[in-house]
């Protein structure tokens, strides 16, 4: 089971769980860079987390190409630059991070880059409004 963050958590802001989001991340080995896809924990509009095999060093940067897979489509955002801006350790046994990515360079993000995240984080939000009311 994935660890969500507790109410101790300090997050500017609120973090919606990505149930059907997935990240390709760029990782380079020696001369190559490769392409990566890992689940996504949770996402907003500034950020997202990621479990990831490995330790990461906190404050690399890389470039993630984001999926939300829903019944009927896709969304998808290619190349987005972000950086890691926090790393937790999730199961010890199996050597698992759950890691905080932050997009960055925001401000240049094309009208196409801004407009699929607000897709992402508007099905994510229904998504979960949803849950909350059955849970009721």
């Amino acid at each position: 089971m994935l660890a969500y963050p507790q109410e101790k958590e300090k997050r500017q802001h609120r973090r919606l769980p990505a149930l059907s989001l997935t990240a390709d991340i760029k990782t380079k080995k020696g001369l190559f860079t490769n392409w990566q896809t890992l689940p996504g924990v949770d996402f907003n509009l500034y950020g997202v987390a990621l479990l990831l095999s490995e330790e990461p060093e906190l404050g690399t940067k890389t470039s993630l190409k984001l999926t939300l897979t829903m019944d009927m489509a896709e969304i998808k955002l290619n190349a987005i630059d972000a950086k890691i801006v926090n790393k937790v350790m999730v199961d010890s046994s199996k050597g698992e991070w759950r890691v905080g990515f932050l997009f960055i360079n925001q401000s240049k993000h094309s009208a196409e880059t801004k407009k699929q995240l607000a897709r992402i984080n508007e099905y994510l939000e229904r998504n979960n409004a949803l849950k909350e009311r059955l849970q009721d």
